[in-house]
């Protein structure tokens, strides 16, 4: 015994150890390599978009530098070829709609707006361009270059200044960002300038002098980006070999540049004499800056490369610190295990009751109210009929039992909802003083049987009408009086008596009754589930012993606490008190209300077609009376697949459908009737679920099948009603 004991001990800390150190690399594991490998991630995502965006918005900088170029020489020599035009243009809107695409992927709020100004004003010079100037054209396509060459700057900050922190990705994006670009436009715009005087071949001092400036602009930005270069391979030789090339080819292409305008412009003393026409320089200077094009497009292949190499590296590196974490933590979880494997297994026989509990409940629900709904049925439809007092007799005894049997359902149900809080609060605004008189109406006959006196008191603050959810206070009250007239002798008392405090808007009801009364050390015991006082109890008046249990759950979802005063043999009272505002406005309630006597009392007749979906045949022969009561053809179907084929053949009006049936259930059925529908591009006909599936989530599930209504059974005639108004009136 000492030995197990010890290896008790002996276990107890190695799994509390375990414990620690498992929760240790877990928690490091989830709160720190796991959001890191995240952001990594989501960093290099970024970055990848960002380099895409600026090199989108490049492409779209040189077609729209060879525009203005073209257009500048076309403005100033109406004899050059527009077509060059046309085509340029073709080639700056379908980048223009690239880059929207692009935008529209992985763009912001603020991009959108921005690119949207930008592009807008690009279409407007497009469009304006035989209306301006020369000057003033070229101008304004400078001016968009110009901004999307600052886009490019906000592009840089946003996707990926801040998420780098490398200094050779950083001088990397310096030149494919800053500098490239800024020369570009720079030879761009010398070209286009050129180009636009040579059209017009008046090439002054003044003119030459504005050239050198821009050359020596240009020569200036060559230095910068030599200087970047020369820092970057301090950094990285391997760079160094992948980019000399090119540097190469810009050198001797700048020099090619700066000959052509010395040659051909700063060196010519005579402007009738010009060596190259506009065309053919813009098109030998264009060649010239393809280079610097070529270039910029190598620094895009190597940036990118660069950021994947930097986001592989550090992933690897978190693979490993997370491959060490994962470890550590499944050989102290493994020991942890071990602790929690009877817990694991008592959850899952708590689950597997839950979900028995569960089945069981709406099998039994729908079982039992399937018949029901033709027992109470028909039951109603013979009370109307009958006039022979005995027999009435008769059908009221069956009839009540009928309705204590919906009664003891409907606790189990809303039991089970209370237990799982699915059940839910609905506040609405009625008449307290017709509420709780039709509850002391429908109790009467109850306390006539037994010669009690059944009274109710209301005081005069009590206003005219209040907010609540009156469903379950009339729920709560019904089982409160219930029990009352069940524990209450013949020629006993219960007196109902509500109060209202308008100044905290507070709802006071209690029932006082001189009945059999409960011993003070059983009161606690009356609240707990399927409990009465004494055993003997339930023998004697029956129930099932929950009815005290849900009231007290449901005024405490509405804010209350069901109290009890009680001795043994002298009566009850049973009291309690919640919050329900005063509702002022309350004329279309009256409205409402006079309309629903309104339709009690007139004939209803609808004379609609209808199908009727339901395979039990008790029920199919009372719905059947009931609907042609209101003047409605009907049609029968036996389950889901002769619905479907009844509907394509037929046209109807709406469709009453229930769900559990043989071959094809409810919500199949209702499915293919809509799929018909979208197909033949037919109205939608309304799908009323008419079923005995009453638990908590059942309308719902009927709904989002596609059903429009839902009604249960035990049907309730008024709510029929209101449905066949709704949709066939």
């Amino acid at each position: 015994m000492k030995n197990i004991i010890n290896l008790l001990s002996i276990r107890n800390k190695f799994l509390l150890v375990g414990i620690i150190f498992g929760t240790f690399f877990i928690y490091s594991t989830i709160y720190t390599i796991i959001p890191k490998h995240i952001d990594i991630n989501k960093n290099f995502k970024i970055q990848k978009n960002g380099l895409l965006y600026i090199k989108q918005i490049n492409k779209l900088i040189i077609q729209t530098q060879k525009l203005r170029g073209i257009t500048n020489i076309y403005l100033n020599d109406i004899q050059s070829n527009k077509l060059n035009i046309q085509k340029q243009t073709k080639h700056v809107v379908d980048t223009k709609k690239i880059l929207q695409t692009l935008n529209n992927k992985v763009g912001t709020k603020k991009t959108n707006i921005e690119i949207s100004e930008i592009l807008s004003k690009l279409e407007l010079t497009i469009y304006e361009t035989n209306y301006k100037s020369s000057k003033e054209t070229f101008d304004s396509y400078t001016n968009i270059i110009e901004n999307l060459l600052s886009f490019i700057s906000f592009i840089n900050y946003e996707y990926l200044l801040h998420n780098n922190s490398n200094n050779e990705i950083q001088i990397l994006l310096d030149l494919y960002v800053n500098n490239i670009p800024l020369i570009i436009e720079s030879l761009g715009k010398t070209r286009g300038i050129t180009s636009g005087l040579l059209a017009t071949k008046k090439i002054n001092e003044d003119r030459k002098a504005y050239i050198r400036e821009q050359i020596n602009l240009i020569k200036f930005n060559d230095k910068q980006v030599e200087i970047k270069i020369d820092t970057l391979f301090k950094y990285n030789k391997y760079l160094e070999k992948q980019l000399n090339q090119n540097i190469l080819n810009i050198s001797n292409n700048a020099n090619k540049y700066y000959t052509l305008y010395k040659n051909q412009i700063l060196d010519n003393n005579n402007d009738d004499n010009l060596k190259m026409s506009s065309t053919a320089f813009f098109d030998a200077s264009t060649q010239i800056i393809a280079e610097y094009n070529v270039f910029q497009q190598r620094l895009y292949s190597i940036l990118l490369k660069e950021i994947t190499i930097k986001k592989n590296n550090d992933t690897t590196q978190l693979e490993s610190d997370l491959l060490i974490n994962v470890l550590m933590a499944l050989f102290s979880t493994i020991i942890f295990y071990f602790l929690y494997i009877n817990f694991i297994t008592y959850i899952r026989k708590i689950r597997h009751a839950e979900r028995t509990k569960s089945n069981f409940l709406s099998n039994m629900s729908h079982e039992i109210r399937t018949p029901l709904n033709a027992i109470i049925g028909f039951i109603t439809l013979l009370k109307e009929e009958e006039e022979n007092k005995e027999k009435l007799a008769y059908i009221n005894t069956i009839e009540n039992s009928s309705l204590s049997l919906v009664h003891i359902i409907n606790d189990i149900l809303d039991f089970s909802k209370i237990e799982n809080s699915k059940l839910d609060i609905v506040p609405i605004a009625f008449n307290p003083h017709k509420e709780f008189q039709d509850l002391i109406d429908l109790f009467q006959i109850s306390a006539k049987e037994k010669e009690i006196n059944l009274k109710i008191k209301i005081t005069q603050e009590l206003p005219n009408y209040i907010l609540s959810d009156s469903l379950r206070l009339r729920q709560i009250i019904s089982n409160l009086l219930s029990n009352a007239i069940k524990f209450t002798n013949e020629k006993g008392k219960i007196t109902l008596r509500v109060r209202y405090n308008q100044k905290r808007n507070y709802l006071f009801v209690s029932i006082r009754d001189n009945g059999i009364g409960i011993a003070k050390d059983k009161h606690t015991k009356v609240f707990e589930v399927f409990s009465q006082s004494d055993n003997s109890i339930t023998r004697k008046y029956g129930g099932t012993g929950l009815g005290l249990t849900i009231s007290a759950k449901l005024i405490r979802l509405l804010g209350g606490k069901l109290e009890l005063k009680s001795s043994e043999g002298k009566g009850s009272i049973f009291y309690f008190s919640i919050p329900a505002a005063t509702v002022y406005n309350h004329d279309a309630l009256i409205n409402k209300e006079a309309e629903k006597e309104k339709i009690k009392k007139n004939k209803i007749e609808f004379n609609s077609k209808i199908l009727l979906v339901e395979d039990n045949e008790a029920n199919q022969m009372f719905m059947k009376i009931i609907l042609k009561k209101y003047k409605l053809d009907i049609d029968l179907a036996n389950d889901g697949i002769e619905a479907v084929d009844k509907f394509i053949n037929n046209k109807y009006d709406l469709i009453l459908m229930d769900e559990n049936m043989p071959n094809k259930n409810g919500i199949e059925a209702t499915k293919d009737i809509i799929k018909h529908e979208k197909e033949k591009n037919l109205i939608h006909t309304p799908i009323i679920a008419l079923t005995a599936n009453a638990l908590q989530g059942d309308k719902e599930k009927l709904i989002n099948a596609g059903m429009d209504e839902y009604l249960s059974k035990p049907l309730n005639k008024e709510h029929l009603i209101t449905i066949l108004n709704k949709y066939l009136n």
